[in-house]
């Protein structure tokens, strides 16, 4: 098995007061479309989704995770939480020569300041799958394998978090012509 497991915290100023930037972020059907390397593979409901992470690593090895969902809202608390669900249809593990399948968990929390007209949001994302060893590369020490796995995981995990921040900042004005908001949270 491959353990393959990273994480990151990102802080960034985001440009509407509190409650507009809370209400952005909560639009999970709109939002998890920003996050690289990841697709929303099938939605279960408004909070509940199944994630599919794609990523070709060491040297042309397709890593293949599946991640089900669950979103938490805690609005006086202003943090959203999205939490490992595990009802729904297993995923069949498989090594082929070059790829792995298998299903992961994806974790994030963010955290919402109210800055006057920004807001500042401190986000977490963490990856975690256990897959099977491609025949590939079967001949490599486990040591090594779980060494390069994990420098692969939180280098994309940093990817994943600051990309999710430029495209979810680069697409928040469609977002407030579509719902008939103002950035500065009038209406």
């Amino acid at each position: 098995m491959i353990k393959l497991a990273g994480g990151v915290s990102l802080a960034f100023r985001f440009p509407a007061p509190l409650p507009v930037a809370f209400a952005y972020y909560s639009d999970l059907r709109t939002i998890l479309h920003f996050l690289p390397h990841v697709e929303v593979n099938h939605v279960y409901g408004d909070d509940h989704f199944r994630l599919y992470y794609n990523s070709v690593e060491f040297g042309g090895y397709t890593m293949h995770i599946y991640c089900d969902i669950r979103a938490t809202f805690e609005d006086s608390l202003h943090m959203i939480r999205i939490v490992p669900e595990e009802s729904p249809p297993e995923v069949e593990e498989r090594a082929g020569i070059n790829s792995s399948t298998a299903r992961g968990t994806f974790t994030s929390q963010g955290l919402f300041f109210d800055e006057g007209q920004e807001t500042r949001i401190e986000y977490e994302f963490e990856l975690y799958s256990n897959l099977p060893r491609p025949l590939g590369m079967r001949l490599m020490p486990q040591r090594m394998v779980n060494g390069i796995a994990s420098n692969v995981a939180r280098t994309r995990m940093r990817e994943v978090a600051q990309g999710f921040i430029e495209r979810s900042l680069a697409a928040f004005p469609e977002w407030c012509q579509q719902q008939a908001v103002s950035p500065d949270g009038n209406r």
